[in-house]
This record gives C-alpha cells, structure tokens and sequence, in this order.
C-alpha cells in the first residue's frame, strides 16, 4: 500500500482495537457526511443524529472499551467526553471552524445553526441561533468556509443565496438560479456548479447589491463530467478524453492522465496527488510527476464518505475505510500560474518545508532553469544564515550552494 495512505484508526496510539470501534462508530447508523480533523471526529448519521469524538477521547483505551460497549447495547449511557445528539429539527450540513477556536457547526431546515465546542473534557453544544434568512423553503444548506450557501425554492426555481458566516451580521446575497439541486464549487470571486451536461458558473457577490439571481455561463461543456473535490483548486475529470481539466478563472488546462479510469466512484485531491476511488481500487495520480498507482482493495464499496480537512487531510469511509494524511504529502502549487504568483506559491512552500530546496524540486518539474532563477535570492538568503546543526537546512546548504555558484556563473 502507499505510504501515503493508512487504514483508518492506524494513526491513533492506543493499545486498544480502535479500528474495531470506528467501524461500530461508521456502522452504528448509515452515515451521511463525516468531518475528520486533527482535533475530532464527527460523524453525520442519515436520520440526522450526530456523534461528535474528541481524539484525545480516543487516545484513551477505557474510553473507547466504555463506548464500545455503549455502541453495542452493553452499556446504558453514553460515555462523558462524547456527544451523541438527535435534534428535533432536520439536519442539512456539517461544518467546521478552527479561529479563534475549532468549532463545529450543525445547520438545520428550520434557518438555524448550533455550534459545539471543547471545555475541557467536555463537548458543548448551544442553543439554536438564526442564520439571518428566512424566505422561501430550504432545500439544501452548504458551509464552504468562509461562505454559507442557501438553496431556496422560490417561485418554481432554485435560487442560491450566499453568505460570509464569520460576519457578526450576516449579509446575505442573491447569486443565481441553478436547475437542479448541486452544491456549489466556491472560488475565489466565482461559484462553479457541475450539471448533467457540463461544469457552469457566476460571479460571486457579497455585497447585498444584486438585485436578481444571475443565469449561469458555461465553462466546460461535456456531459457526465466528475467533480476533483480539491481544498485548493478546481478540476474536473472527463473519462470520454481520460483528461483532468483545470479552471482558473477563464483558463482551461488539460492534463492527460496516461491510463484508462473508467467510472470512478469518487475523485479528489490532497497535495499535488490526485485519487481516483474505484470500487476495488484507489488509483493515485501525481500531478508533479505524473506517477500513477494502483492500490487494490479486497472488499468493494459501492459509495465512499469523503472527509477534507486543512488541519488533517482526508479520511476515506467504505467498506474498508483509510486515512491520509497531510503531513505524509508533498505541498502542492499551480504549475501554470504566471511568474509573481508562483513566486509567492515558492515562499509559502519555503515556510511550511523550512528550505528552499522544496520548492526548488517542486517548480523544477516546470523547468529547473525558471525554478533556480526565480529563486536566487530565496538561495543566497538560506547559504547565508547558520542552519541548526543535524537540521534540514543543513543538510540542503551543500547543495544549495553549490547551485547558487552555478547560477553566478550563467551568462549575463
């Protein structure tokens, strides 16, 4: 298997089975969105109860034996440390937030939202507060931080209505009108809509001053596309070409794929890997080297839960279920950007490696010679400073400097 990749509940260090009880967690309802983050799990059930799991619960093995038992009927309360809640109001839509402290966000039909937080060994939820609409019926709810999408029937249409949640007062604004119900792909100034015949969008408004829903403007049309779930970019695949598409703003970008992957269950990206979720399988496919793998699976899962997290990475739910972390990936950067932009994409690379040489080997897959001279001065300021011994800027400074000798001497 990747190294990338890990059966889920292998990251926890406890001596006790937890793979046994987040299989009981997975299975004790059918689950219809899941949130795995660095900090808990929190597991949407079909009948819209909820179970909220602090990891440092989990890190505990009485804890996960005690609530194991309670999962199983052999233990008549819940576990203090773990929430298990029935609202009386239908849930629509999870979320999370991590400033200025993690919070999680259930969101309700009734135009209401609660949030949970951590006090100490306990999971707090408050009392229902108004989202700031009210008009129409709600069809569908989507937290896309820092926006919450409303899709409201109004008049035989479906209009979305978008909001910025971290405002105190909520200013909600009129986007579109879409066909059919399909979450929104938010973008910067744009929202993206993937529909039967091709991926459309519009322009994003937060500012209360459009008066009318916008129409959607096309942006790929080819029917039965699939939609790249990506924390960072926008992609779509299109098995008829075996092409990943990628939008920004008005720019296409066709990247081959170099191998047949017919109907995919899912697909999404963490890093510069993209996966491919097969009902046998998990293809992966870089986006840096263009390195595919196949990882085969012994059972088959017809439909995966998807969790994306900034914090943690992605967790995958099926019959078999993974994790993956974040930590266990190269950063990712938009290999088609224009120079300022990669520029930037290089020095944040730099922070979250501690060398240059990172973002050197990831921008050279463009060309060595655009990554070694765009970041000269990026080289000269990490030869000169005095790395910590055993560190990895140490162990990059030969290298580094000898590189940087080289471009001294290029041609004026």
């Amino acid at each position: 298997m990747s190294k990338s990749i890990s059966i889920f509940g292998n990251e926890f260090p406890v001596s006790w089975d937890i793979r046994s009880l987040l299989n009981k967690c997975q299975n004790y309802k059918g689950v219809k969105r899941f949130i795995r983050s660095l900090s808990c799990l929190f597991f949407l059930y079909e009948d819209s109860s909820y179970m909220v799991l602090p990891v440092k619960f989990l890190q505990v093995s009485k804890n996960c034996k005690d609530l194991s038992s309670f999962l199983t009927g052999q233990l008549g309360e819940c576990p203090s440390g773990v929430l298990i809640s029935k609202d009386g109001s239908d849930v629509l839509e999870i979320g999370i937030i991590y400033e200025p402290v993690v919070t999680l966000l259930v969101f309700y039909e009734n135009f209401t939202y609660s949030t949970i937080n951590f006090q100490g060994n306990e999971v707090e939820k408050s009392s229902p507060i108004p989202i700031g609409i009210n008009e129409g019926k709600l069809l569908s709810f989507q937290f896309s931080y820092p926006y919450m999408l409303a899709y409201l029937e109004m008049e035989g249409s479906i209009c979305v209505y978008l909001a910025r949640f971290i405002r105190k007062e909520k200013l909600w604004s009129v986007q579109c009108k879409i066909p059919s119900l399909s979450r929104a792909i938010v973008r910067k100034t744009s929202l993206y809509f993937l529909l039967d015949d091709g991926l459309y969008g519009c322009s994003l408004d937060e500012t209360g001053q459009r008066k009318f829903a916008r129409p959607l403007s096309p942006v790929y049309i080819e029917p039965h596309l699939h939609l790249v779930h990506s924390m960072n970019f926008l992609f779509v695949f299109s098995e008829e070409s075996q092409e990943l598409i990628q939008v920004e703003n008005k720019s296409l970008t066709k990247i081959p794929i170099g191998q047949e992957i017919k109907t995919p269950s899912d697909v999404f990206t963490i890093g510069p890997i993209v996966f491919f979720l097969m009902p046998y399988s998990i293809i992966t496919f870089s986006l840096i080297t263009r390195d595919i793998e196949i990882i085969e699976i012994d059972k088959k899962t017809q439909k995966w839960i998807i969790s994306l997290d900034p914090s943690f990475g992605a967790a995958l739910l099926g019959e078999i279920s993974f994790s993956i972390s974040k930590a266990d990936l190269p950063p990712c950067i938009n290999l088609q950007a224009g120079k300022e932009s990669l520029l930037n994409q290089m020095r944040k690379v730099k922070e979250e490696t501690g060398t240059v040489a990172a973002s050197l080997l990831l921008l050279s897959s463009r060309s060595p010679y655009i990554a070694s001279t765009l970041l000269e001065e990026e080289i000269k300021n990490e030869i000169s400073s005095n790395p910590q011994p055993g560190s990895i800027q140490e162990y990059m400074k030969p290298a580094l400097t000898k590189l940087y000798s080289l471009l001294k001497e290029r041609p004026a």
